[in-house]
């Protein structure tokens, strides 16, 4: 908690994305999580420092597993949605070990495709 309170940015930002959180329901929480698997693969993208990269690939893969688990049971199209988060973040994860920065901007893309589609 201390180093929340040396950094006021960072107790910002904490504070905004509980505040999105708190007042979201399933289709926010979805854009929430689409918005920072994106951020967090344009991230990785354009870091020099390997452990740099590696903590955002970590940040793209969590978000990516809480996709994965928010896909509602009822959904139509559960199975296809599993597979695209799944894959997606096999390929996020297995950068940490292979960076391609190619294969990161293309999960980038479609992610955002389906952050357009929610938003329609």
């Amino acid at each position: 908690m201390l180093a929340l309170l040396d950094d006021p940015a960072t107790a910002y930002r904490r504070v905004d994305l509980d505040a999105r959180i708190e007042g979201s329901d399933g289709a926010g929480l979805t854009r929430l999580c689409l918005e920072r698997a994106i951020a967090a693969l344009a991230r990785a993208r354009t870091q020099d420092g390997r452990a740099q990269r590696a903590g955002a690939l970590e940040q793209a893969g969590s978000a990516l597993i809480a996709l994965l688990g928010g896909v509602a049971s009822d959904n139509p199209l559960r199975s296809a949605l599993v597979q695209f988060y799944g894959g997606a973040r096999a390929d996020v994860m297995a950068s940490l070990t292979r960076f391609d920065p190619e294969r990161l901007a293309g999960i980038e893309r479609d992610l955002a495709d389906v952050l357009a589609l929610l938003q329609k």
